[in-house]
């Protein structure tokens, strides 16, 4: 049997034909789709840390994306903060207490993101 060499001439280039040449296909598809999903060696050889699964278990399976976006967000803590003042009118004196704390939390989120949106815009015109 017969080794070929490792370096090839200039004379084996020129000698080359066409069949030789490695081609992409012609037909089909070239790349793989994008999964997001990790595939199952994975998963088996290097299983997620705590820091990486709390974060999954956290986040619901069907979220909308629609609903971060900063205008929807923002009208659903308005909402939100509506809904709570028209429910803690009627509620007792122990739920009362649990309606103004979250009615307090509620709108200490909503100055904080006024204070981020103004900042931006100043950010933003230098």
């Amino acid at each position: 049997m017969k080794i070929r060499n490792f370096n090839i001439g200039v004379e084996s280039i020129s000698r080359w034909q066409r069949a030789d040449e490695v081609h992409l296909p012609l037909e089909g598809q070239l790349n793989p789709e994008f999964s997001g999903e990790v595939p199952l060696l994975d998963q088996m050889l290097r299983p997620p840390m705590l820091n990486e699964r709390l974060p999954l278990l956290m986040t619901p399976d069907d979220l909308e994306r629609r609903l971060l976006e900063p205008t929807v967000m923002a009208a659903t803590k308005n909402a939100l903060l509506d809904q709570l003042s028209k429910e803690a009118k009627f509620a007792g004196s122990a739920q009362g207490e649990i309606f103004d704390a979250a009615i307090a939390d509620l709108k200490n989120d909503i100055k904080m993101d006024d204070d981020i949106r103004s900042a931006l815009v100043a950010l933003f015109r230098g």
